[in-house]
């Protein structure tokens, strides 16, 4: 997934495309610095006056895009995949870990990884998703979107909205962690219910973001189990 979102990355600012982290990229970037622990996909926002140019560039001899009309578009890698198993297989721990299958593929060309690209539309004051069945709900103030900012995710630092906290709040609860609804990786839904703890109770297993603001500006560490593992410290926003 990191070699797929700094392709994408790499082409979207040669060719000056906006972009930004969504969804729970997006949740990620803010709380871990990266993926949440247990994600399995990356979800990106831009514009969608640039469609066009999108289709055109992001088609190429390493990478494919699927674009339809009614949903979020799948930007993934030609040939990702060096084996195909039938449902019977079992797969190991290490076929996971190595990515070296992938278990949609009879259902579908795109294959994962993949990165959803979801289009926003907006006027003098807002920005909304365009996709249809988001485009009454997920609506942001433009002064909470732009300018965008960048933020550390795994190795990189990449574009966020300008106050992730008020975007992030139309879909999330920051301080709750929750297991995924869907499965990327095998396009299902996971056997088993959902589950949702307080963040806190995780700070000892997983990395997770602490911020601290003095003198107009902003110290964030990321830590595990009170042990710093990155920090960085930028000049505060007032959102």
């Amino acid at each position: 997934m990191v070699e797929l979102l700094d392709g994408f990355s790499t082409i979207c600012v040669r060719n000056k495309l906006t972009f930004m982290l969504y969804g729970g990229s997006l949740l990620g970037s803010y709380r871990h610095f990266g993926f949440i622990p247990w994600d399995d996909d990356i979800d990106v926002l831009m514009n969608g006056t640039d469609k066009d140019r999108l289709k055109h560039l992001l088609n190429n001899h390493e990478y494919e895009i699927e674009s339809p009309d009614n949903r979020q578009w799948k930007f993934y890698k030609k040939n990702n995949n060096k084996m195909c198993p039938q449902p019977q297989q079992n797969l190991s721990d290490t076929d996971v870990v190595s990515g070296n299958f992938v278990l949609n593929c009879d259902k579908s060309k795109v294959k994962w990884p993949y990165i959803d690209i979801f289009m926003f539309e907006e006027n003098d004051t807002h920005v909304w998703d365009s996709t249809p069945m988001y485009h009454s709900t997920y609506i942001y103030q433009k002064q909470d979107v732009f300018p965008l900012t960048l933020s550390p995710f795994e190795e990189s630092l990449l574009p966020i909205p300008r106050c992730p906290n008020k975007v992030l709040s139309k879909t999330y609860n920051i301080d709750l962690c929750v297991t995924p609804t869907y499965s990327h990786i095998y396009e299902n839904i996971p056997q088993g219910r959902q589950l949702s703890v307080p963040c806190k109770r995780l700070h000892k297993y997983f990395p997770f973001v602490f911020e601290t603001n003095s003198n107009g500006f902003v110290h964030k560490r990321l830590l595990l189990n009170a042990k710093v593992l990155y920090e960085v410290k930028q000049k505060t926003l007032s959102c």
